[in-house]
């Protein structure tokens, strides 16, 4: 129950944010980099809840209906748009990176053309994950009725064939390899925009400030 409780908030809570952008576009709102990238976060974050939601009911709420075009469609999906989940907020954070940094910068200049290679990044990545994910397709089947120890269970409905301890081992890598990757670019890029943030409160506070400083103002 607590499961489906957390599901339940996560769907209503991305819905929301997804009917709140979208009226404001239907309104006439014109988009900000950064909305439309919210906008398609919580797209992904939606599609990808309901994915975990039937995973969820046929391991605690056995039904046995699925063949092996639901099972292999279903943990493909859901394999995808968790990639692209981590991805899709590690890019929004690069790019509020560039749009909070000053023109003195060096990524400033990325600023006028940040939407078109954040977007060129999710696609060539969207393309990737669809390339990796691939051999679910062709190990994930429905269980039979029959027990075996030639497969390993998934959830009760679907299984897949156990892989050789070289290919385990090398998707094992590649998907620690990802997840490490993407997770330090976000700390970085996060950490990049609190120390502009915490600068710009000092220069705020200094300008704000009553006392006359023997030192000069730059700005």
């Amino acid at each position: 129950n607590t499961f489906f409780s957390e599901i339940g908030i996560g769907i209503s809570a991305n819905s929301f944010l997804l009917l709140f952008y979208l009226f404001k576009f239907i309104r006439g709102h014109r988009p900000r980099p950064t909305e439309v990238h919210i906008v398609l976060l919580s797209l992904i974050h939606l599609l990808m809840l309901m994915f975990i939601a039937f995973i969820a009911m046929d391991i605690f709420i056995s039904l046995r209906g699925w063949d092996d075009t639901i099972c292999k469609l279903i943990v493909y999906l859901y394999r995808i748009f968790r990639g692209l989940s981590l991805c899709t907020t590690s890019l929004l954070s690069v790019l509020q990176a560039i749009i909070l940094s000053p023109r003195s910068s060096c990524l400033a200049k990325f600023k006028h053309k940040s939407a078109h290679y954040i977007s060129c990044a999710l696609l060539f990545l969207s393309v990737l994950y669809m390339l990796i994910s691939s051999h679910l397709l062709v190990s994930i089947f429905a269980t039979p009725n029959l027990t075996s120890n030639n497969f390993m269970y998934v959830t009760r409905s679907c299984s897949v064939l156990p892989m050789s301890y070289l290919m385990k081992s090398t998707f094992c890598t590649l998907m620690a390899i990802r997840e490490a990757f993407l997770i330090s670019v976000m700390v970085i890029s996060t950490w990049y925009m609190v120390a502009l943030l915490c600068r710009h409160r000092k220069q705020a506070q200094h300008l704000h400030s009553t006392r006359l400083s023997p030192k000069a103002c730059p700005e």
